[in-house]
């Protein structure tokens, strides 16, 4: 049995690729929303967004990914502000600048980059 690093060695190994010719990324400037803003408890979401060093980390994020259902981008951009979101694990968010910090205003604008982006491609 081949592990995920093991498949990736050789896939890049048949695409001719030499296996470590990838910039690295560190794991602390990519998260997984879930994950970083989405708690059982909003009060535990509220307080941990208000330390200053989870500000500063969360101001120098480079990629956010968006799995699920409930914080696909679309479903983001028609949130009002102030929403509770709630995922399928009974994790829980408020989608406001209060509760996400700077990653809000970030992460709306480059969602509407990517749908004006998409439209200009389709027409």
């Amino acid at each position: 049995m081949t592990t995920g690093g093991c498949q990736a060695k050789l896939a890049m190994f048949m695409q001719g690729l030499p296996p470590y010719d990838t910039p690295a990324v560190s794991s602390g400037l990519v998260v997984k929303f879930p994950t970083e803003f989405m708690f059982p408890w909003l009060w535990f979401g509220r307080l941990r967004g208000a330390l200053p060093w989870v500000r500063r980390r969360r101001a120098g994020l480079i990629a956010i990914t968006l799995p699920g259902v409930e914080v696909k981008p679309e479903v983001l951009l028609t949130l009002p502000e102030g929403t509770i979101v709630t995922d399928r694990k009974g994790r829980r968010m408020e989608w406001s600048d209060w509760y996400l910090g700077p990653v809000r205003p970030r992460l709306v604008a480059a969602i509407r980059a990517a749908e004006a982006g998409q439209g200009a491609d389709r027409s």
